[in-house]
């Protein structure tokens, strides 16, 4: 990227040809020194070009973007013009989690890190390499929609501190690693940069305390991880610190390093000290420590006075502990939910719903052996039928003549994957209604001729109603900065559209008129309120929340006339988890995704409002307490160094 910026954090325009620039690990040859190329470099040549040509599109910066690029004290923020006003708020973000994470580990990265912040993917993600050097990739989109990912307050704040946390922790190399990269660069080997061989825990672990201690929300402090961890304690799999060590496909999959990581670093750090984790981190790359049989242990005893082996097992006591207590405590809340079970080996069995003449229930499936797939079964259970394969396990709606109108991602060029808008016939025959509009969880209107659904687009989104014949596109609520919408659902008589939104560090159920405008907050404090849905009468809301400390099924009375919406209810008191949940049309079963170790199956439980107790004011970890605060690293002469395997990248 050529003649690049003036001092002063001033803005210039950025060539990138070909691969982006940071994808790119060599420059060539002066000119005139080049050699004709032999037989074997021409093939090593021609892999390299395939393998780099062969990227997931997903994971290419696009490299037709007007790229502009701003440097600040340590980094070089680069973005697509449009993300200008995003693109300087991450450099004063990165320079912020910068000096904080300098505190913590007494020794800043080499170099200027390289920062791209793009929007050219309608996912939440970032990724961070140490390799050729120091670079940052995220993506721009908010996660309102994601139940580990939506407890934050900022979501740039949250993404930048966690990728930072990465290259503070991987560049790290001690007095050797020092050594090793004055003489060699910064070589592909565990020698010059010794903390890529920690198991993937550690590292995610690590980067998602963070996240969470230098920001005051993150995902140790919300409740996706306690239920992943809570439900393997109860259900008898909770993974000893080999298994958490693996990138297993069984449940909870990749899910694993960042649960596990994470809050067994948030028991080590709460029982010997938070400064402790600097020393954790000096204390993997030190040499005496890396020629133990046992060197993570080691690490951990020279840290925190305890190998890491005896302290998972005190963790686990606890924990288990904790749940031999969990029905009394549950009690507090009403009668424990004991669900029926509709389906198994699910894995995925998200967002279940009957069809609007009750003869089935339509969900989303991705059992681990085949692709998702949008399918029925008898509303009591059995056999799945698909009705077509889909290309993510997003929400969908039920059409009144059967025909289910869902979206996916899909490329909409060489570089770029978009969500659009499409209809499945009752015979599995799709049909696209938009092309690279960026809409996600369409719910439909009565007569089944539009929807409502997110746009997508600039590190926002906001609301818009879509015509499901032609495909135009009205702005219901408009795209901000400080708002993000998920999960709209139509009322059944067209008139009110609920949905998810996050403003001002809250993630509530609101309830908007027609033409978008909010009328009604159902719900208003920092616990989760996630994907609500009308019953068939329009009488009831029903939405996911975790304001209990456990994932729960609440909901409420709605005045007809008004929509104004009455005190929330509990309607499921589970022990593990419950989401997505819909009204069967008869007003009779209350169907969700319930969470097990294995993972989310479909479950149903009467559907009894007006018996149901109050729903609990949200548990003091809801209470807006500001962000926490680490203290600094303690002083002292710094470790060192070595030992050995392979890169990757990290998220």
């Amino acid at each position: 990227m050529p003649n690049r910026r003036p001092s002063g954090g001033d803005l210039v325009p950025v060539a990138v040809s070909g691969v982006p620039r940071l994808l790119v690990g060599w420059r060539g040859q002066p000119a005139g020194s080049r050699r004709s190329m032999s037989r074997s470099s021409f093939r090593f040549s021609t892999t390299v070009l395939v393998c780099v040509l062969a990227l997931p599109a997903a994971a290419q910066v696009p490299p037709d973007e007007a790229w502009r690029s701003v440097d600040t004290e340590h980094f070089r923020i680069t973005f697509p013009a449009q993300l200008e006003e995003q693109g300087r708020r991450v450099g004063e973000l990165a320079e912020r989690a910068y000096r904080e994470l300098t505190a913590q580990f007494r020794e800043g990265p080499s170099g200027r890190i390289d920062v791209v912040l793009t929007d050219h993917v309608d996912l939440s993600n970032g990724y961070a390499r140490i390799w050729p050097s120091n670079r940052i990739v995220l993506y721009a989109r908010p996660p309102a929609d994601h139940l580990a990912l939506a407890y934050f307050d900022d979501w740039f704040e949250l993404l930048v501190t966690h990728e930072l946390a990465h290259i503070f922790h991987l560049d790290y190399g001690g007095t050797l690693g020092r050594i090793f990269r004055t003489l060699f660069g910064r070589a592909q080997t565990p020698l010059t940069f010794p903390g890529v061989v920690v198991p993937g825990w550690v590292a995610e672990g690590l980067a998602t305390w963070y996240e969470s201690a230098l920001t005051g929300a993150g995902r140790v402090h919300g409740t996706f991880h306690e239920m992943v961890l809570r439900t393997a304690a109860l259900e008898g799999r909770f993974e000893n610190i080999g298994q958490a060590s693996g990138n297993s496909r069984q449940w909870p999959g990749g899910t694993r390093r960042y649960a596990y990581g994470s809050l067994f670093f948030d028991y080590l750090l709460d029982k010997h000290g938070r400064e402790s984790m600097a020393a954790f981190v000096e204390a993997v790359v030190r040499p005496a420590t890396q020629l133990s049989l046992s060197w993570l242990n080691a690490a951990g005893r020279r840290a925190f006075g305890a190998s890491l082996s005896s302290e998972w097992a005190a963790w686990t006591n606890e924990l288990r502990a904790g749940q031999n207590r969990l029905d009394g405590e549950l009690a507090a809340f009403g009668p424990i939910t004991e669900p029926e079970a509709l389906t198994r080996n699910a894995r995925y069995g998200l967002h279940p719903m009957r069809s609007r003449d009750g003869g089935v229930l339509v969900y989303v499936r991705s059992d681990g052996r085949s692709y998702p797939r949008l399918v029925v079964m008898p509303p009591d259970g059995g056999d799945p039928t698909t009705v077509t394969r889909i290309n993510n396990r997003a929400p969908f709606d039920v059409l009144p003549s059967g025909g289910i109108v869902f979206a996916q991602r899909d490329y909409t060029d060489r570089y770029r994957v978009f969500s659009d808008v499409h209809v499945a016939t009752v015979d599995g025959a799709v049909r696209r209604v938009t092309r690279g509009a960026r809409l996600t969880a369409p719910s439909a209107g009565p007569d089944g001729t539009w929807a409502v659904a997110v746009a997508e687009g600039e590190g926002t989104n906001g609301l818009a109603r879509v015509d499901l014949l032609d495909g135009s596109i009205r702005t219901l609520a408009a795209p901000h900065a400080g708002t993000y919408w998920a999960y709209p659902a139509v009322s059944p008589d067209g008139r009110r559209i609920a949905a998810s939104r996050w403003t001002e560090r809250r993630h509530d159920v609101v309830v908007l008129d027609a033409d978008g405008r909010v009328t009604h907050e159902v719900t208003r404090d920092r616990a989760l309120d996630l994907a609500p849905k009308w019953s068939a009468d329009g009488r009831y809301l029903v939405w996911s929340s975790d304001r209990s400390g456990i994932l729960n099924i609440l909901g409420a009375e709605v005045d007809p006339l008004t929509g104004a919406p009455g005190p929330p209810v509990m309607l499921t008191n589970v022990r593990t988890g419950a989401a997505f949940p819909s009204v069967d049309p008869a007003g009779e079963w209350l169907y969700f995704s319930g969470y097990h170790v294995d993972g989310w199956e479909v479950e149903r439980v009467r559907f009894a409002p007006d018996a149901a107790p109050p729903a609990p004011a949200p548990a003091a970890r809801f209470d807006d307490a500001g962000a926490s605060h680490v203290g600094p690293a303690a002083t002292g002469a710094s470790i060192g160094d070595t030992a050995g395997t392979t890169s990757r990248d990290r998220g």
